[in-house]
């Protein structure tokens, strides 16, 4: 392989792709939430964890393009709490979300281990 990794591509596509599907599937979940109730109701707690996991994947959007050195930090720090924090909050897991759960696990186990091995990101987060 000729000169070394650096810049946004390969797996990192991935990443990309997967933030602004967050910032669209989470900002769509409270668009359609402040649409359907209004703050005052019982709805308003989770509200205000989307508009939480809003801020923190548009963060995590802005360190991604500035290609910020925090940017590995950040994102496994974020990514695991994101899932504790579900976790925590749909404990006891029912049985149909088993599945998703082991599923989200596993992805996050590998995007660590590639934050934390690969050349392209050690090369590509500098700043």
């Amino acid at each position: 392989m000729k000169g070394k990794l650096e810049g946004i591509g390969g797996w990192l596509i991935l990443f990309q792709i997967s933030l602004w599907y967050s910032v669209l599937n989470v900002g769509w979940s409270l668009f359609s939430g402040v649409i359907a109730a209004p703050l005052s109701d019982s709805r308003g707690g989770y509200l205000l964890v989307f508009f939480a996991f809003l801020c923190v994947t548009a963060i995590s959007l802005l360190f991604f393009y500035k290609k910020k050195r925090f940017f590995v930090k950040w994102m496994l720090i974020s990514s695991w709490a994101a899932l504790l924090i579900l976790l925590w909050v749909r404990w006891p897991i029912p049985t149909y979300l088993l599945g998703g759960t082991f599923a989200s696990a596993a992805v996050l186990i590998v995007m660590s281990a590639y934050l934390l091995r690969s050349n392209r990101v050690k090369n590509t987060f500098i700043n």
